[in-house]
């Protein structure tokens, strides 16, 4: 869903075949997560962030990720590593492709596999939110960042440094990858003030 749009139980019931009461409690339980607003009685929308606001995420997540990154860098094993080189394999082909909806779900898969390997659940649950939370607008990076090779190169720093066995290294990558998407959404958060 695109930042600004308003949300509908009725709309998101049926599309999802389900009835008004677990549309209801999940859509409140996004908007206590913030990932949605309420903005009346019966208006739901996802959020439109600031440039401040966006960048005040990002710094989270640079936090929470690179911890996340650096402690799983610690617990990967080579079949591990080379299912993470494959999720990119599939995230690089998808972009090249012109598959955005792909690659989106590949780039969430390839740090989510990797975040998953610190074995720390509440802190991958933290930067879930976050995600949910930015997703929106992460993903109007696509189709314009995907002739952007800034992001796969970030992504291939931190696999090279899970074989070295660099967890700062990893972390730094991770970072990278954040720094790389949150400069791309200020710019675009830039023009829409234009």
């Amino acid at each position: 869903m695109k930042p600004g749009s308003k949300v509908t139980m009725r709309s998101m019931a049926m599309s999802l075949g389900l009835g008004l009461t677990p549309v209801r409690e999940a859509l409140m339980r996004l908007v206590s997560e913030n990932a949605l607003q309420m903005k009346g009685p019966k208006t739901i929308v996802v959020p439109t962030y600031t440039k401040e606001e966006f960048a005040e995420l990002a710094a989270i997540r640079q936090e929470l990720e690179g911890l996340a990154a650096q402690i799983a860098a610690q617990n990967v094993s080579s079949a591990d590593i080379d299912e993470l080189e494959a999720i990119h394999i599939g995230y690089s082909t998808s972009r090249a492709a012109g598959d955005f909806a792909s690659a989106l779900q590949l780039h969430e898969r390839f740090h989510f596999t990797l975040y998953q390997k610190s074995n720390l659940n509440r802190l991958c649950a933290l930067i879930e939110g976050l995600w949910v939370s930015s997703g929106p607008h992460v993903s109007k990076l696509f189709p314009g960042f995907a002739s952007n090779l800034e992001g796969p190169i970030a992504h291939r720093k931190a696999i090279a440094a899970l074989r070295n066995k660099d967890p700062d290294g990893v972390r730094a990558a991770i970072v990278e990858d954040i720094v790389l998407g949150e400069k791309k959404i200020s710019q675009m958060l830039d023009k829409a003030l234009d």
